[in-house]
């Protein structure tokens, strides 16, 4: 078979700069979502409720069109805003939670919910979101146990829980 064509062009080709913007408008779109990234305390505020404020440590990717006839993408490179007043994850259940000295310096894993999250975080319970935010960097939850290489724990114990140190000269070590 011949491939369709009208005007000398083929379906192809008729099609290939509206697929390019749509391709474009996808990337524009996501490099605004935003879903979890590594992060840096700057301060903590032991609360209630204990909050953080973080550096996110990956530079924010921008790309846009060079000029607004042409379908290339420049990019640029940026440090995301200091995130304010960040709530912190810790592990907790029934009546029970389990506190860490958190400090400046110290690495997390940011992530950014689906919806608004003001509502529940002064409220609690089942709220409806405040806005229409997805993704947004105020709505974001700070998780800490997250560490880089350079900071990674040496001597993980494979067989028993640990509650330790980072150089794991304070061991207090579990088995069954």
């Amino acid at each position: 078979g011949t491939p369709s064509t009208n005007f000398g062009l083929t379906l192809e080709q008729r099609n290939a700069a509206s697929i390019q913007r749509f391709l474009t408008l996808k990337q524009m779109i996501f490099q605004e979502m935003h879903c979890a990234l590594p992060g840096v305390v700057l301060s903590f505020d032991p609360g209630p409720p204990a909050t953080v404020n973080v550096q996110l440590v990956v530079n924010r990717r921008k790309q846009t069109n060079e000029t607004p006839k042409t379908l290339g993408l420049k990019t640029q490179f940026s440090p995301f805003p200091i995130l304010q007043n960040v709530p912190i994850s810790i592990p907790s259940g029934g009546v029970w939670s389990l506190t860490f000295p958190i400090k400046s310096g110290d690495e997390c894993e940011v992530i950014f919910n689906d919806m608004a999250i003001d509502n529940w975080f002064h409220a609690g319970g089942i709220v409806n979101p405040t806005s229409p935010r997805n993704h947004d960097l105020t709505d974001a939850i700070a998780i800490f146990g997250l560490r880089s290489t350079p900071r990674a724990l040496t001597n993980y114990s494979p067989d028993t829980a640990q509650l330790r140190n980072d150089d794991g000269t304070v061991v207090i070590d579990m088995a069954a």
